[in-house]
């Protein structure tokens, strides 16, 4: 099979990895195979091949820079997957300086708190950390999120640039995140609220 063989010899390489945009490439190169633009956006087939990938990335020994977790009704397999992964590989997480979280909506919110705390013992030298909420409801989410986002932001020890998306909702509140940056204020160097509302907790601090 030197097509596995060409493709596990690569993925030790890989350094960046957005499992969103994963499932995108996955899902035109079936459209692709079965000539075909009617493919619904989540087919069933796509999940065990992004599954694999995912197993296939581990096994070969890659170790990231970048990541983006995407959370949805449709990627349900991703947290367990990276939940998985990270028990199982540290070294997969273990130099990681960039993270996305893109959150749409409250499923699996536990499970992304659970992650966050796993991290934070174990990738200790984020650089950028990234949040953005998709769902209308980001105030309610911010707030469950918070006490793991806190601890995981207060573990880090290079963090220089942080930003928040509110995505048009426009949370007021951030429940602790914003004083938690204090704890980075000798690396911080970029703080990014995109529709957000300016709050006390950030006046006071900034």
């Amino acid at each position: 099979m030197p097509g596995f063989c060409a493709v596990h010899h690569s993925a030790r390489f890989l350094k960046v990895l957005y499992i969103y945009r994963l499932t995108n490439k996955i899902r035109e190169w079936i459209c692709l195979k079965l000539n075909t633009q009617n493919l619904l956006d989540y087919n069933s087939n796509i999940f065990p091949l992004i599954t694999l990938l995912f197993k296939l990335f581990h096994e070969s020994g890659a170790i990231l820079n970048e990541f983006g977790m995407h959370n949805s009704e449709f990627l349900k397999f991703e947290l367990d997957e990276s939940f998985h992964s990270l028990e199982q590989n540290m070294q997969f997480y273990s130099r990681l300086q960039h993270l996305t979280l893109d959150i749409i909506l409250d499923f699996g919110i536990e499970n992304i708190a659970k992650f966050l705390r796993v991290l934070a013992k174990n990738t200790t030298k984020i650089g950028a950390l990234r949040l953005v909420f998709h769902s209308g409801y980001e105030s309610k989410l911010i707030h469950t999120l918070s006490p793991a986002l806190i601890h995981f932001i207060k573990s880090q020890e290079q963090l220089r640039k942080f930003i928040l998306n509110g995505n048009d909702d426009c949370p007021t509140e951030f429940y602790g995140i914003i004083s938690a940056l204090e704890s980075q204020k000798d690396t911080l160097q970029e703080v990014t609220l995109e529709d957000c509302v300016f709050s006390a907790e950030f006046s006071l601090r900034y």
